[in-house]
């Protein structure tokens, strides 16, 4: 039987890569079960951002979510190639469309600036045990991404006029790096994933979903569970996996920073 852990991050819409990886039932012993993870909720982490751009490049929705209610103020930067732009936007993530998944309404944030944004950065002014709750972007030309940005934009609720960021007075940064932007990856190939004893012996199938926290040189400060499979040796099974597992850091504007990589255990035939 073959199983596979399927890694995604964020850029600005989902993106995916994937492994298959042979799970190795006849291993000696199982990793130490996540305590609770099938009957509570799992570790609370950073919130998260999902961020579209209308067709006209002005104009950019943006959703924010975690996996518990949360309600906070965000700080919202903007690059253009020589100027910053800033707001203060209140945020209350507390619809829940899923077991463990909250989201807010969607924020409408129209550029009034006559250059395009290039970089976005989202600072929810909280921090974990790694460091501070960040989303960084690069805003691609071709941000528009079909259905989800079709649905952002009609569920933006009307009465609610859009938000536009103000000028920082000397905050741009020339930019000397060939890639000022990329997200956090997977350097290499996944670390195996074993398909645990305990998960065999009662049949025990499902995804699980880890969040894993890097350091500025891509190291795994922490894994923790994001969405349980349901099964305390499944969600352990996938945290190991995603801790040995190499990765390469977030760069934002030419500087490696602390982020998130979304490692997603898949244990179904």
């Amino acid at each position: 039987m073959r199983f596979s852990a399927r890694t995604v991050f964020a850029l600005l819409s989902l993106a995916a890569a994937s492994a298959s990886l042979t799970a190795g039932a006849g291993a000696a012993a199982d990793p130490a079960p996540v305590a609770g993870t099938a009957d509570t909720p799992p570790v609370v982490i950073c919130p998260s951002t999902h961020v579209f751009a209308a067709r006209d490049g002005n104009t950019y929705v943006a959703t924010f979510g975690k996996n518990a209610p949360w309600t906070g103020t965000i700080t919202v930067s903007f690059h253009t190639a020589t100027d910053a732009y800033s707001v203060q936007i209140p945020i209350s993530a507390t619809k829940q469309i899923g077991a463990s998944d909250y989201r807010s309404g969607p924020i409408a944030i129209v550029n009034p600036s006559s250059e395009k944004f290039v970089d976005a950065k989202f600072d929810f002014g909280t921090t974990d045990d790694v460091g501070p709750c960040i989303d960084y972007f690069h805003l691609p030309d071709d941000l528009w991404t079909g259905p989800d940005a079709k649905k952002a934009f009609a569920e933006l609720d009307p009465a609610q006029p859009p938000v536009s960021p103000v000028k920082v007075i000397g905050e741009s940064d020339a930019l000397t790096c060939k890639h000022s932007y990329r997200s956090a990856a997977i350097d290499g190939e996944p670390a195996e994933l074993i398909y645990p004893l305990g998960a065999q012996q009662v049949g025990a199938t499902g995804r699980v979903w880890v969040n894993v926290r890097l350091t500025p040189t891509g190291t795994v400060a922490k894994a923790s569970v994001y969405r349980s499979s349901g099964n305390d040796y499944l969600d352990a099974s996938a945290v190991r996996s995603a801790s040995k597992t190499h990765y390469s850091p977030e760069v934002f504007r030419c500087e490696p920073v602390v982020g998130s990589y979304l490692f997603v255990a898949n244990f179904e035939p």
